[in-house]
């Protein structure tokens, strides 16, 4: 696995990429597609049901990432109030209720996502979706915005007993596609991505422009990041 983080718009160590991998794995939100604008649309009107302040989009945006009961919890703990259990779980249920309903309303993919699946399907790369997303929203989403029918696994936030950071989802997406942990890699926006990925003794390559908390992500050595969709195929070539 390399091991020297290289971004994009740096001279590429020829040593290292093109990586020659069978499969690649793709994060969902802040990495094929933003989501922001529906979660936070959840979010709201969760608040208007509990008799809340509303919150921002990009507050929503910086929450993001470690599911929908982590993002619930941000959300409520946003202001001076407190939010004891009993209003989480309230708060919880109503989410998801409004979220099932306006799943894929504003949500899209990031520019050159589609075109770059494709190509990469077309090279022969088997692709998998690993997502800490709940199943009931992933599916959907990706039915609608038309980027299942790519996914030769779908891996999400409750598919295994574990989410990342740790790699056990990345391990069965692997395993639901008959390819090695080595000959695959991960294309994620966060530090979930990097911790499951490493855990997973697998590259990792992220985009600069997804839903990463503030955290610069270049510290954590990831293999590469990228700033547009558009730059990954170069760095790829078929085992």
């Amino acid at each position: 696995m390399p091991t020297n983080s290289t971004n994009i718009n740096a001279v590429v160590d020829e040593n290292v990429f093109p990586l020659a991998v069978d499969a690649v794995l793709f994060d969902l939100d802040g990495t094929l597609v933003d989501s922001a604008p529906d979660l936070a649309g959840a979010a709201n009107a969760m608040l208007n049901d509990l008799g809340r302040a509303a919150v921002e989009v990009d507050e929503v945006r910086d929450w993001v990432g470690d599911g929908a009961k982590k993002l619930v919890e941000r959300v409520l703990l946003n202001d001076a109030s407190q939010a004891d259990d009993g209003q989480v779980e309230r708060g919880f249920e109503s989410f998801l209720q409004h979220y099932a309903r306006m799943v894929c309303d504003q949500s899209r993919p990031y520019p050159g996502v589609l075109q770059t699946i494709r190509n990469l399907n077309a090279q022969g790369m088997r692709l998998g979706c690993v997502t800490n997303k709940p199943d009931r929203f992933t599916r959907p989403l990706l039915e609608q915005l038309n980027l299942d029918s790519y996914f030769s696994s779908i891996v999400s936030g409750d598919t295994c007993v574990a989410k990342k950071p740790d790699p056990m989802p990345l391990l069965k997406a692997c395993e639901d596609m008959g390819v090695s942990h080595e000959a695959c890699v991960l294309v994620g926006d966060s530090a979930n991505d990097v911790l499951a990925a490493q855990a997973a003794k697998m590259p990792v390559i992220c985009v600069s422009y997804g839903y990463n908390r503030g955290l610069n992500l270049n510290a954590m050595n990831p293999d590469a990041v990228i700033d547009t969709f558009e730059d990954l195929p170069p760095l790829l070539t078929k085992a």
